[in-house]
């Protein structure tokens, strides 16, 4: 694991250690504040909608007008585990 996650609300939640690769695949449960290079807003409901279906729903490369579902991984598990037990808003990649 290279990417540890930090939450920065709430500050006190531990931190939760990632793949590297993590770095690429947060954007499917975070948008990226803006002028904070590696920190992103979590949307703590829609993480515990992923993590109760096991999959993502992204627009399809396909069909634009279709949504293609992606079953999470048990890294992306973990990390929504950890999101919603801590109700992590926002978080930076260190």
């Amino acid at each position: 694991m290279s990417a540890r996650i930090t939450s920065l609300d709430p500050a006190d939640a531990p931190p939760c250690a990632m793949p590297d690769r993590f770095r690429t695949e947060i954007v499917y449960f975070a948008d990226p504040l803006p002028g904070e290079r590696g920190s992103y807003t979590i949307d703590t409901p829609k993480c515990r909608e992923i993590l109760d279906d096991g999959v993502f729903r992204l627009v399809s490369p396909l069909d634009s007008e279709g949504l293609a579902e992606i079953e999470i991984s048990e890294d992306q598990e973990r990390f929504l585990e950890w999101v919603t037990e801590y109700k992590v808003a926002a978080v930076k990649i260190l």
